[in-house]
């Protein structure tokens, strides 16, 4: 396998003013009004959740219409009733949970005399955004300093108007163009969580093979009419048969072995597979007279790998290839679709599931190695390099950041307090399990994740929580999430559940949203990593499974913000690599690219989404003022001597001064009286505050790429699928087999009633 062939394997799967920004903040909006709009009175009761506007640029789909981040502009303009003000693009300082710190250039004309006063701001604000569409809305922006010209009540009424016109903002945003503005200076703050540690048993084979995991001893459920028990807790479609045979569904064809650790061989369709209940097992049906993938040797039975621990399968196409990294000391191995690497000392150093293991050789032993340990020559590794990806499991660069942010910031959805609902549903009557070191109680026969606090439940569905006081409902929208809950611990099968949270709330509207944790991407030691690292037994009777962090070779898509999942075996002769998207909500999402948003299921007469609530109601609910309007403006406009044409070159400095890119030339904003002049500023190369000017420039400069270059490479069709989602189901419930994950956590259940 070649490295291009590797990477292609995954990419398959995802496969004077001044003149400003094409891609930063904000969809097409109408020409300004003539005269302010006036805003709902604040007085006024808010209105139910209505289903969202239609969606500019949207993709229409086969079955439904698909939302896609319209372009982004900057400045953004507020048309106040005494003064224009113009708010340019942010330098984000530093990112804490959902909200940043940024220094920001603003100018405000006219007032008295027509003058245009230009100066500094030093704001915070919170972010939500739809990873699926790199649709975001900054909000509740606030001033915590200025800097404008002149003393006096004019400088304080500049400062006001300022101030008053940000106050209680919503304004659109591509996510692209905000991660732009983070480098690798931007202070990023995330509280890291105490995972497992432990390393699992990783194996390297050179010719094609399959993982088979078993946690603990097998969980069997007979299948009534088949005369084949399953075995719950493999990763992969296993049975027993009556002769007490191990039968395995190895991507296209069956193997069979008297004991899991072997030896297998390959054998005929097992007699019962026909029987097997469609509704769980129609995978495993299709093996029955299915037309053999073209990349499958018929005479080529695979290597089971059986481990009842966690492990990590690395097969490499016979004898390893590297290949030098540009002029680095280090090598990459080609024929493999790991991501490996070889020093100049001959170690070789493993990355998967956001974490690093290194060892004398292929054949190990493997022991962790932090990042930030791992040698320097990692940190050389360009941006666009094809083994570029691996810079966000490095601490300490930009591409990390990045992925810490990601991991922060939510994705939010409105429910509507009186219709939001659901219908959980159990295999027979609901069962309850304590949680160890706690005073709740899980239930073990639902896929729902129900946990019970004295004679109250609570169920996290869909990015909400609900609660009920009985398990069979009826269930609302919760008014909050009880603190024992959100102190749940990483070694709980629930601990995704805890990422879920009550943002916001009005007399109507209840907000959640939630954040990377929920679909299984942790901060660790200052990077993002997937998976809890946890390895858990089971509940007696019944088997639940801690989210998987081995076993799939998850690595991170920077793209996506994301950890993908490569299921099956690979080799010479194997099915390749299957990557799929992980949603800690919904299972296995088929092809990758963004999978499917956990609010996308929802009517909109429950919930709608929390960029679309944001802009429509929480502004007009908060502000006070009477006749504020935010356009934007259009681009090129005022765009005298601009190099970066739209994104334009307006910036504050370390030193709180003005500066602007003109012509190749830098200047700098000098306050003279009651305003300022620009004059031209002759930096050196060792002029640190000119250096973080040039880099603000670069990201700015940046953010229109990225906003086009993910929607060309990542940006897939997200189908709608309007319409109830909680229809009671026709049959008594059953999952199916393998390690899916179901509304928050993995779950294998059994043996039956």
């Amino acid at each position: 396998m070649t490295r291009s062939t590797s990477l292609s394997l995954r990419a398959v799967a995802f496969g004077a003013s001044m003149a400003w920004v094409a891609a930063a903040f904000a969809a097409p909006q109408a020409p300004p009004p003539t005269r302010p709009v006036t805003p709902p009175s604040p007085e006024a009761p808010t209105a139910p959740i209505a289903p969202p506007a239609p969606v500019e640029n949207a993709v229409v789909a086969a079955d439904g219409p698909t939302a896609v981040a319209p372009a982004p502009r900057w400045p953004r303009v507020i048309l106040t009733p005494d003064a224009e003000v113009v708010l340019h693009f942010p330098q984000i300082d530093s990112w804490e949970g959902d909200r940043f710190k940024a220094r920001m250039a603003a100018e405000v004309s006219p007032l008295a005399g027509g003058q245009t006063f230009a100066g500094a701001l030093w704001i915070t604000a919170r972010v939500a955004a739809d990873l699926a569409t790199q649709e975001a809305t900054v909000y509740d922006m606030r001033v915590a300093g200025t800097r404008f010209p002149g003393e006096g009540r004019m400088a304080d009424r500049v400062r006001r108007i300022v101030t008053d016109a940000i106050a209680h903002r919503a304004m659109p945003a591509n996510l692209q163009a905000l991660l732009a503005a983070v480098t690798a200076e931007t202070v990023v703050r995330v509280p890291g969580a105490a995972l497992g540690d432990d390393a699992p048993q990783i194996d390297v084979r050179r010719a094609p093979a399959i993982l088979l995991q078993v946690a603990g001893a097998p969980v069997l459920e007979a299948l009534a009419g088949t005369g084949l028990e399953h075995v719950r807790n493999a990763n992969q479609p296993l049975f027993r048969d009556g002769t007490g045979n191990w039968k395995l569904l190895a991507g296209d064809r069956w193997i069979s072995a008297p004991a899991l650790d072997g030896p297998w061989s390959a054998t005929a369709v097992p007699a019962g597979v026909d029987k097997l209940p469609e509704a769980t097992f129609a995978a495993v049906r299709a093996s029955i007279g299915g037309p053999p993938s073209p990349l499958t040797d018929p005479a080529t039975v695979p290597a089971v790998v059986f481990a009842d621990r966690p492990a990590e399968l690395v097969v490499v196409e016979g004898e390893p290839r590297y290949e030098r990294i540009g002029a680095l000391p280090l090598e990459r191995l080609t024929n493999a679709a790991s991501d490996l690497f070889r020093t100049d000392d001959g170690s070789v150093y493993l990355l998967v599931a956001g974490r690093w293991y290194v060892a004398p050789a292929l054949e190990g032993p493997w022991t962790g190695v932090g990042g930030a340990d791992l040698p320097s020559v990692f940190r050389e590794i360009a941006p666009d390099a094809p083994e570029g990806g691996v810079l966000a499991s490095i601490p300490g660069t930009r591409a990390a950041n990045e992925a810490l942010v990601l991991s922060l910031v939510p994705q939010l959805l409105a429910f509507d307090r009186a219709r939001a609902t659901i219908d959980v549903q159990y295999d027979g009557e609901p069962r309850f399990a304590a949680i160890d070191g706690t005073a709740m109680s899980m239930a073990v026969n639902t896929t729902f994740a129900v946990v019970r606090i004295g004679h109250t439940c609570y169920c996290c569905y869909e990015g909400g929580w609900f609660e009920a006081s009985d398990p069979h409902g009826p269930w609302r929208i919760a008014q909050s999430v009880p603190a024992p809950i959100a102190a749940l611990p990483p070694s709980s099968p629930l601990y995704p559940t805890t990422f879920v949270r009550l943002y916001d709330t009005d007399a109507n509207t209840l907000v959640y949203g939630w954040t990377g944790g929920y679909f299984g991407s942790y901060a660790s030691g200052g990077t993002v990593v997937y998976g809890t690292g946890f390895w858990n037994g089971g509940v007696p009777g019944w088997w639940w499974a801690q989210p998987a962090t081995w076993g799939c070779g998850a690595w991170y898509s920077p793209g996506t913000g994301r950890f993908m999942r490569a299921q099956g075996w690979i080799g010479p002769y194997g099915l390749g690599l299957d990557p799929v998207w992980h949603d800690q909500t919904a299972g296995w999402q088929g092809w990758g690219h963004q999978g499917r948003n956990p609010g996308a299921e929802w009517p909109s007469t429950m919930a709608i989404g929390g960029n679309v609530w944001l802009r429509q109601t929480w502004g007009a609910r908060r502000r006070r003022d009477t006749g504020n309007v935010v356009v934007a403006t259009p681009t090129g406009d005022s765009a005298a001597g601009s190099e970066s044409g739209s994104m334009g070159d307006l910036y504050v400095g370390n030193d709180d001064n003005l500066y602007r890119r003109q012509d190749g030339a830098w200047q700098r904003y000098r306050r003279t009286g009651e305003t300022g002049v620009w004059e031209a500023l002759a930096p050196t190369a060792t002029d640190r505050n000119w250096q973080a000017l040039v880099a603000a420039a670069d990201a700015r400069s940046e953010g229109p790429r990225r906003a086009e270059a993910w929607q060309r490479q990542w940006a897939p069709p997200i189908v709608v699928r309007p319409g109830p989602a909680f229809a009671p189901m026709a049959t008594p419930l059953r999952l199916a087999p393998g390690w899916g994950t179901i509304h928050g956590r993995s779950a294998i259940v059994g043996p039956g009633r």
